[in-house]
């Protein structure tokens, strides 16, 4: 990497939402949705659903849960055993902005 740092931290079997971050580790709530790789937990579905319709996003959903699966089962299925997030640093504003990047970071 020719800047900056990556971590990688393994969070286990812990299910947070991307969201609200409510934590649905030891939950057996059912629901919820994958909006592209973000997970969307029960609690928050409803109003996510209705700003989805509302800007035609529906195509944006990933996935569900299968019929009676919780949302922490549905996460950790959906993780496949890879349960790490990388989060990468960088020195400067210039260094983000590097020109193998562009300006929008993608």
């Amino acid at each position: 990497m020719p800047y900056g740092a990556e971590i990688i931290i393994d969070i286990g079997d812990t299910v947070l939402c991307d969201f609200c971050n409510e934590d649905f580790t030891n939950s057996d709530a059912l629901g919820g949705l994958l909006f592209q790789s973000k997970g969307v937990c029960p609690t928050c579905e409803p109003e996510f659903m209705a700003n989805v319709k509302k800007h035609g996003e529906e195509r944006f959903i990933r996935d569900k849960p299968l019929e009676f699966e919780s949302f922490r089962a549905f996460i950790l299925r959906i993780r496949g055993g890879n349960n790490t997030v990388t989060v990468t640093t960088f020195n400067t504003e210039e260094d983000y902005n590097h020109e193998d990047r562009g300006k929008d970071g993608g």
